[in-house]
């Protein structure tokens, strides 16, 4: 690959991971509007339901999300190559340097994981506040 496929690729893949997560977003909160605007419906059914369809939705953008990763991981790596065969032009050197850590990199899963215990936790609230609530 050549340093400007690998430039370009690089861009792509930041802008996918850009739209999983704004889809991601739309997801969490269409569930807790829904939920909420619906809650004097919900049954247990309709709950689990409601909650393996969001765990399957969630695993669905985990798994988008890790592959990105993975293949941002080795584009970089092949920058790395291309650094030290001295094949690089000001622009590829500047894109290795402003490489994202591998904790940032984790941080969108993790960020995905933790909204999906909001939005479940949420989901079991609204059922039980409307249950007790009579």
């Amino acid at each position: 690959m050549s340093e400007a496929e690998i430039i370009s690729e690089l861009g792509f893949r930041a802008e996918m991971t850009w739209n999983i997560t704004q889809w991601w977003v739309s997801i969490c909160f269409a569930v807790m509007v829904a939920t909420y605007l619906g809650s004097r419906k919900l049954t247990k059914p309709i709950v689990a339901l409601i909650i393996g369809l969001y765990a399957l939705t969630t695993a669905r953008a985990l798994l988008a999300l890790s592959v990105h990763t993975a293949y941002v991981f080795d584009l970089y790596e092949a920058l790395r190559i291309l650094s030290e065969t001295e094949q690089l032009t000001v622009v590829g050197t500047g894109a290795l340097e402003r490489q994202d850590s591998p904790v940032q990199s984790f941080l969108s899963p993790l960020w995905l994981a933790g909204s999906m215990i909001f939005t479940v936790s949420f989901v079991v609230y609204c059922y039980r506040h409307v249950r007790e609530s009579g």
